[in-house]
């Protein structure tokens, strides 16, 4: 998709704005349920854009896990849209790919 791009981010307004528009629960909610929710991950969302417009967000949780005895660390995605007009052009997997690789 041409002029997308995808940055990996902190809470802020582009984020807020956009859980807001999205209708989720959390968006409503506002930051502080954001702020809670993400709290041990500085950096918890993939932000695409397009042509410099938010056009979907994927949000993830870290979690410290036990596996084996060995403590690990994983991400997991919570929260993901992609609005209407960027929709069916392989935004939401972009944004997995790049929270993958960041």
């Amino acid at each position: 998709m041409s002029g997308l791009s995808i940055s990996i981010e902190a809470i802020s307004e582009d984020s807020l704005a956009a859980y807001s528009a999205s209708g989720m629960q959390r968006g409503e909610v506002g930051q502080k349920a954001l702020d809670w929710t993400f709290r041990q991950n500085a950096k918890p969302f993939a932000v695409a854009r397009l042509e410099g417009e938010v056009v979907g967000l994927s949000a993830y949780i870290r979690s410290h896990l036990n596996l084996s005895g060995r403590p690990a660390i994983a991400l997991q995605a919570v929260d993901s849209f992609v609005f209407d007009k960027a929709r069916g052009k392989g935004v939401f997997t972009a944004l997995a790919k790049a929270y993958e690789q960041h």
